[in-house]
């Protein structure tokens, strides 16, 4: 499956949200977006999530994951199996985490 919001000619100042279910087992092979945030919760099986400007909120998910966005937080709740967890500018929490935890705030190279 493949949602796009495209934004409306000329620009507005408006937004989109998506709310997607899907049973329990379903792999997400791939979630990305810009300039929003990402929760993601109760899914038993691989999961990568990816934005940019936006937080990551994941909880009550097992299996191997992947989380990466920038300029913004991840929190992470209740994880079972592998986890990488990676953000620039700003904070990783994590909390009942069970399994292998990479966790890496990324900071900007100084100049």
């Amino acid at each position: 499956m493949r949602l796009r919001a495209e934004r409306p000619r000329p620009n507005c100042n408006c937004g989109v949200s998506f709310t997607i279910k899907v049973p329990r087992k379903t792999r997400i092979e791939r979630a990305d977006t810009s300039n929003a945030s990402v929760r993601l919760e109760s899914i038993d099986a691989t999961a990568r999530v990816q934005t940019s400007n936006g937080s990551i909120k994941i909880y009550d998910v097992s299996g191997d994951l992947q989380a990466t966005t920038s300029n913004a937080s991840i929190e992470a709740e209740k994880l079972s199996g592998s986890a990488i967890l990676r953000t620039s500018n700003g904070r990783i929490h994590g909390d009942g985490i069970k399994g292998t935890l990479e966790a890496k705030p990324v900071m900007p190279a100084l100049t």
